[in-house]
């Protein structure tokens, strides 16, 4: 009674109270108020689309084996390149990079999933550019998109399938996907400067930044970007790594020494050597040169025996030129991108973007060409005293001569562009997007020199009595021949100039038709026209060694879908088909069926299975009315008895010799077809929790009919069954080797895949690891049956470690890079206790290397870096494997870097 007597009384009060505040309070009037409407946000697009499908869907799926690079990955690795990102990672091998100028196979730099760079396609923003310009009609391909001509700054995120892929995108995809995915926006003005200084100080390069941009598409309704790259650096010579030139690195192979044979060793030097043809007092003949010094060959040089077996070699050594010799090119890279959008009434964007890339490598490549004096020198002649000096008899003495300047060089330069425009949005139920595109990649080849210089201007013809005295002393400044040489040998000179065309319409649709299971059933219809261009021009037709003139094209068009289905809550399948039809090839239909099953909340399995194909390159189908020369066999074979009566048969000779060293021919063959592939896949992922994740997938791969060349080793070890491979070039037997389809490759092998993060009281700790390991790789001709490469020449496995501690302001980053033991090819070598002349296969050694880079970041618009890579400055381990430099002694410049202890500094202001 009492607590409701005073609740009575406290809210009579209340009321009281609350009638007098409102009789006395003043009432002010204020202003009218105006509300102003906020711009819209145009975000009618945000579901995704992933790399590998074409359904626009509300999340991220698992289905597909897809590694996922971002743009702060890229920055903590400190890494300046996209060729760098790319390579660095563990599926891939067997690519070519800049090391490989100088080489058939060389001028670009490629991606090369499970090995198989032709075999990769590489698109950006999803859409395809251009492969590089010079696509030879024979002889080992050059197929793929440059990397080396792509902006690194533009980089939002790389998306890496590995999986076949022929099913959506068409040809090329049949190992899987690069798909480099730019920025779509930019706020405000940022610049950023690197500066790199590999060990010892040289090859030291820079890059820089510059990048743009207005406007915000979700509030403006338009976004304007523009971006500008620039780097370069200098070339890495042989004598800046001596483990890489010194050619006296002998190795041991099953208890025996060997000198590996290689092609820069020889016994011409400046100023020349003296060789002595065999006397009475000399039986064996003798040499002599400024190589051999206190009684030994100097650091450089190479001892005499191995090549030149019994002969007297009394003060002479071979010069070993692979100092003067480039590893890496000197290279200048540019590069813009401009990028618009813009919303439309209603859900509709209009975008458009051009890109444009352009690098130029310079390497020393080559030595120049030697010359020989006729024998028998004369008194008062050039070198008549030398010999005497030297114990030999002037009468039977000639000059052996090749100038000690800086290496002849070879100059690459692609320009590779693309313009694309579209429009996309929501019709209906439908998500669209339609582009029209043309890409083009450029690519021009130049010499300091054609062919063999001739000297006989200036006193020294091959095989003729010199008269010019300036020959016996170094090619110093002060010797009036070395400006003489250098006029001679002019500047960088056009050789040849290729290029690639894509002009193309894309057009894609996705929707959903239905929900089921609580999910969506989702379809998507897409098409594509496209017209594929190349052209070839020859500028240097006295290069025995380049295709003619030449162009072609071809017409193609395809139409593609794909249906996703939820079967369960936690199972969707998806299943992808296409049609090709070109114009020179006919059609071709591939498919693929891709799932995944979450089991558990912990466990998920997924897979794939299909199939796909790679189109022959237009200039392949292109069958020139008369084979060319496009090389040489480096092996001479005994012209024998055989070969003799195919020779006779055909009215000419076998060789001018005893030993047959052909050329070889070849020509494009009209009727080639695509390679053809199937593929399969599956993993196991688990995730005890939000922060830790375990991935391993298997998969296996098959690819069918090969594009390559008619197999030399057929027809050199069987001639008379091969005899249709034979023919005259100027009344000497040569080989001919056209385009085929021949032979298979099967490959399979695991891919693993971790990551860890721990937000701690230190600070939000991450670790990663990615790794590929070979299980069998196997290349099938039908002559000569199945033959296992596993191993050979590409490790069985390579693997990725990346730490990562970010506190406060600062990140640390440390990567750990492995590259497992593998053996090399067959290659000869000299023994050392007899100088015989053996093929040896030896392994090459496990390789790692440690990264640590740290960015510190004061303020959210200033980013500093400071890094180093390979950390313990290990040397590249010993490898004579094929298809690495030629201009670099026993290492591969694709797997192990010879750039050594390289530090890095870099900052990034945005305003």
């Amino acid at each position: 009674m009492n607590r409701l007597i005073s609740w009575c009384c406290f809210s009579a009060l209340n009321v009281v109270a609350t009638n007098w505040v409102a009789a006395n309070t003043v009432i002010r009037e204020y202003a009218p108020i105006t509300v102003v409407g906020q711009p819209q946000e145009f975000r009618q697009f945000e579901k995704v689309e992933i790399t590998g499908s074409s359904i626009v869907r509300k999340e991220q799926t698992r289905a597909l084996p897809v590694q996922v690079i971002t743009q702060e990955d890229i920055r903590r690795s400190g890494l300046q390149s996209i060729t760098d990102v790319v390579q660095s990672l563990p599926l891939m091998y067997g690519f070519t990079n800049a090391s490989l100028v100088g080489m058939v196979i060389g001028g670009y730099s490629s991606a090369a999933i499970r090995g198989m760079q032709n075999q990769t396609l590489v698109l950006v923003n999803g859409l395809r550019l251009a492969p590089f310009g010079l696509t030879p009609i024979s002889g080992p391909e050059r197929s793929g998109v440059d990397l080396s001509t792509l902006p690194l700054a533009d980089v939002e995120r790389i998306e890496v399938l590995s999986d076949g892929a022929s099913s959506l995108y068409g040809t090329d995809a049949i190992a899987g996907v690069v798909n480099i995915i730019l920025r779509n926006e930019r706020k405000g003005l940022e610049i950023s400067a690197n500066t790199t200084r590999p060990y010892g100080g040289a090859g030291t390069g820079w890059t820089s930044n510059f990048g743009w941009g207005t406007g915000d598409i979700h509030k403006d309704g338009y976004n304007l970007m523009v971006s500008a790259e620039a780097s370069a650096n200098h070339e890495l010579l042989g004598k800046d790594r001596p483990y890489a030139s010194n050619n006296v690195r002998a190795f041991e192979w099953k208890g025996e020494k060997y000198w590996p044979l290689n092609n820069f060793t020889n016994i011409y030097t400046s100023p020349p050597g003296l060789v002595q043809l065999p006397s009475a007092n000399k039986p064996n003949g003798a040499f002599s040169n400024h190589l051999y010094q206190n009684g030994q060959c100097d650091a450089e040089s190479l001892p005499l025996l191995p090549l030149m077996g019994p002969i007297e070699h009394v003060s002479g050594c071979l010069l070993n030129s692979y100092p003067r010799l480039g590893i890496y090119p000197a290279q200048e890279k540019m590069n813009l991108y401009i990028k618009g959008e813009r919303v439309l009434g209603g859900n509709a964007r209009v975008f458009a973007d051009w890109l444009i890339g352009r690098n130029v490598m310079v390497k020393s490549i080559r030595n120049w060409s030697w010359a020989e004096s006729a024998y028998g020198l004369l008194p008062n002649s050039v070198g008549y005293e030398q010999a005497l000096k030297a114990g030999l008899d002037p009468q039977k003495t000639a000059l052996f001569w090749m100038p000690e300047l800086a290496a002849l060089r070879q100059a690459s330069a692609q320009t590779n562009s693309r313009i694309s425009a579209g429009v996309s949005g929501q019709w209906q139920d439908w998500f669209f997007r339609s582009r029209a595109y043309l890409s083009q990649s450029q690519a021009k080849t130049q010499y300091d020199a054609f062919g063999e210089l001739d000297y006989s201007g200036l006193g020294l013809g091959n095989q003729q009595v010199w008269t010019n005295a300036s020959v016996m002393q170094p090619l110093d400044q002060s010797n009036p021949l070395t400006g003489q040489l250098l006029s001679l040998r002019g500047g960088l000179k056009d050789a040849e100039i290729g290029t690639n065309r894509f002009t193309g319409v894309q057009a894609t649709g996705s929707r959903s038709l239905m929900e089921l299971n609580g999910h969506d059933v989702s379809l998507a219809l897409g098409a594509e026209v496209r017209q594929e261009r190349t052209t070839y021009e020859n500028l240097a037709p006295e290069l025995q060694l380049q295709s003619p003139t030449f162009s072609n094209s071809r017409q193609l068009t395809a139409g593609f879908a794909e249906l996703l289905i939820p079967v369960q809550p936690n199972w969707e399948v998806n299943t992808s088909v296409r049609a090709d039809h070109y114009s020179d090839l006919g059609s071709t239909f591939n498919g693929k069926v891709f799932s995944r099953w979450a089991i558990t909340p912990q466990w998920s399995m997924r897979g794939s299975v299909g199939t796909g194909f790679r189109a022959p390159v237009v200039a392949q189908t292109k069958e020139l009315e008369n084979p060319f020369v496009f090389g040489q066999s480096t092996v001479p074979v005994p012209c024998d008895d055989s070969r003799k009566a195919i020779a006779q048969r055909l009215g000419g000779n076998c060789s001018l010799s005893n030993l047959f060293n052909p050329y070889i021919l070849s020509n494009g063959n009209a009727d080639l077809k695509p390679e053809k592939s199937t593929q399969l896949t599956w993993g196991l992922a688990f995730m005890p929790q939000r922060n830790l994740r375990i991935a391993v997938d298997a998969w296996a791969l098959r690819v069918q009919d090969r594009i390559k060349p008619f197999d030399l080793g057929l027809v050199l070890n069987n001639p008379l069954a091969y005899e249709a491979n034979y023919l005259l070039r100027k009344d000497l037997l040569a080989i001919y080797l056209p385009m085929q389809n021949e032979g298979a490759i099967t490959r399979s092998g695991l891919d693993f895949e971790g990551a860890f993060r721990h937000p701690g009281h230190w600070g939000r700790w991450s670790i990663g690891a990615k790794a590929t390991y070979i299980l069998k790789s196997e290349i099938f001709n039908e002559v000569l049956g199945k033959t296992s490469d596993r191993g050979i020449s590409s490790p069985r496995m390579r693997a990725q470690i990346i730490g990562t501690l970010e506190r406060d302001k600062w990140t640390n980053t440390v990567t750990i890079n492995y590259n497992g033991k593998y053996s090399g090819n067959a290659n000869p070598a000299w023994r050392q206790s007899d100088g015989v002349l053996t093929n040896v296969a030896r392994d090459v050694e496990a390789f790692y290397t440690l990264d640590a880079n740290v960015s510190y970041r004061p303020r959210p618009d200033v980013d500093f870096r400071f890094g180093v890579q390979n950390a313990f400055n290990k040397a590249a381990p010993l490898s004579f494997v094929d298809n690495s430099s030629a201009q670099a002694y026993g290492i591969d410049t694709r797997l192990h870097s010879a750039w050594g202890r390289t530090w890095r500094i870099g900052l990034n202001l945005r305003f």
